[in-house]
């Protein structure tokens, strides 16, 4: 509901002391996992009050048509009732999970899936690969925001199981993300 965000500026200075370059961005510790069946975040039991969030904007599609838009969006599932948002279909812009940082919500993130990636698993298996750079790149543009507390790696019949690999890419995500608990 209230994180705490801290403020972070790295600076580069030469020999001389000029200042060269700097970075200014934020971070927040947390933890989020499953402890007998329970979810806990930051060692505290919460309940999950959550609702699909498809990432769909009437004027605009896909993107968000405004920084203000994202925040009304956020503030009105907050005023719900609801502290989680599910993104099955998307992976939001850097905008949108900074809002959902601010503002205290929690992301349970779903992977983006192809529907033709669906079928035997021999057709899966044939764009495991794929997959798993894809995974990996969504890790990496989005994982360090504090407000995804778990992936979800199998929902809406993505990413079928077919045994072989599936704790691998677990495993993957894990070294990437060591705090967030991983749906599978």
């Amino acid at each position: 509901e209230a994180p705490t965000l801290y403020n972070l500026t790295l600076s580069c200075r030469d020999s001389d002391g000029v200042l060269t370059d700097s970075f200014a961005s934020y971070f927040a510790l947390r933890t989020a996992e499953f402890v007998n069946g329970s979810f806990h975040l930051n060692d505290v039991p919460t309940r999950l009050r959550g609702v699909t969030d498809a990432g769909w904007w009437p004027s605009s599609g896909a993107t968000a048509p405004s920084d203000a838009a994202i925040v009304s969006e956020l503030l009105s599932a907050k005023r719900l009732g609801f502290n989680t948002l599910f993104k099955p279909s998307k992976v939001e812009s850097q905008r949108w999970y900074l809002h959902a940082d601010r503002l205290g919500l929690m992301v349970v993130q779903g992977y983006p899936c192809m529907r033709g990636m669906l079928g035997s698993a021999n057709h899966t298996a044939q764009y495991r690969p794929i997959i798993a750079n894809e995974l990996k790149w969504m890790l990496l543009q989005v994982g360090n925001h504090p407000s995804i507390i778990y992936w979800s790696l199998f929902q809406d019949g993505c990413l079928l199981r077919s045994g072989a690999g599936d704790e691998a890419q677990a495993e993957r995500q894990r070294d990437i993300d060591a705090m967030a608990a991983i749906l599978q």
